[in-house]
């Protein structure tokens, strides 16, 4: 889709434009606001989940996001969680389970912009977030059930889909978890996250 885009805006504008370049905005209030939230562990390296989804049947099963938050905290990873509008029970039960070493969060789009440029992995499903992160560079493990992740995955940055060969495509706004997304353990997550960390070399 995005291959898509980009080569009618080229059309549209009479000028050739690459699909690997992004430009977001910077804003200073949220680098300041960054900057304070990281500053207590500003040398620990950064994992970013993201458990809500637009819907429920692309919405892998908190618990199992709660799992993960603490396999990335045992690594030594500090793990924000971020709660788009009407998700923040999601990121609290993570918070809750981990003890409170999983931080909640809820961003602004420039918040969310300045914190994701300092992450070192996201971890989410089909969502915006997921897809912030891949425009940003950075490194993504992605969750996938009902959507097609060769049109709506991940692109330009170094990432791992996971996504179960019995899910079919089905935009039907169904609220359980897709059937096929629910073969993916959290033991699937973590062995695909440490293989991608042990890939892309720390900035």
């Amino acid at each position: 889709m995005i291959e898509q885009d980009i080569e009618l805006a080229a059309a549209v504008a009479g000028d050739a434009l690459s699909a690997t370049e992004c430009w977001l905005p910077t804003s200073a209030a949220a680098e300041i606001w960054c900057d304070e939230l990281l500053k207590p562990e500003a040398a620990q390296p950064i994992a970013l989940i993201n458990p809500g989804a637009g819907w429920g049947a692309k919405r892998w099963p908190v618990e199992r996001y709660a799992e993960v938050a603490s396999g990335l905290i045992r690594r030594g990873l500090r793990v924000l969680v971020n709660a788009g509008p009407g998700e923040e029970g999601l990121a609290q039960f993570i918070a809750r389970e981990t003890r409170g070493a999983a931080q909640p969060l809820t961003c602004s789009l420039d918040q969310l912009i300045a914190l994701t440029r300092r992450i070192r992995l996201a971890v989410a499903g089909d969502t915006g977030p997921m897809h912030l992160a891949c425009a940003l560079g950075r490194p993504v493990v992605a969750i996938f059930g009902p959507t097609d992740p060769g049109r709506n995955g991940p692109f330009g940055s170094p990432f791992r889909v996971l996504r179960s060969a019995a899910s079919r495509r089905d935009h039907t706004r169904r609220d359980a978890p897709e059937a096929g997304m629910l073969t993916i353990t959290p033991e699937d997550v973590m062995r695909t996250a440490d293989e991608l960390l042990a890939e892309v070399p720390t900035q």
